[in-house]
């Protein structure tokens, strides 16, 4: 099974993250990102992002919308709160 099966398709998200977490070889931040705030370019809203990103054991997640810093604060509100459940 690959690293980038969705959740759903024959494995747990809980599963598939422990999995990938064990299989990341060295700290991973995602350095290029869109959210719905990039019109046309992003297709998840920001807390989504970064719950996604904590479920894959990601260190950083770098937001880079389109003319505009409209979904950091949001990205930057539900990492607060990813960290203080993991």
């Amino acid at each position: 099974m690959g690293p980038y099966v969705a959740a759903g398709e024959g494995e747990p998200a809980a599963e598939r993250a422990a999995r990938l977490r064990a299989e990341a070889p060295v700290p991973y931040a995602e350095l290029h990102t869109h959210s719905t705030f990039s019109f046309l370019d992003g297709a998840s809203q920001p807390e989504a992002l970064v719950e996604t990103a904590a479920d894959l054991g990601l260190h950083g997640l770098a937001l880079t919308d389109h003319d505009g810093f409209y979904g950091a604060g949001r990205r930057d509100w539900s990492a607060f709160l990813a960290a203080a459940n993991h």
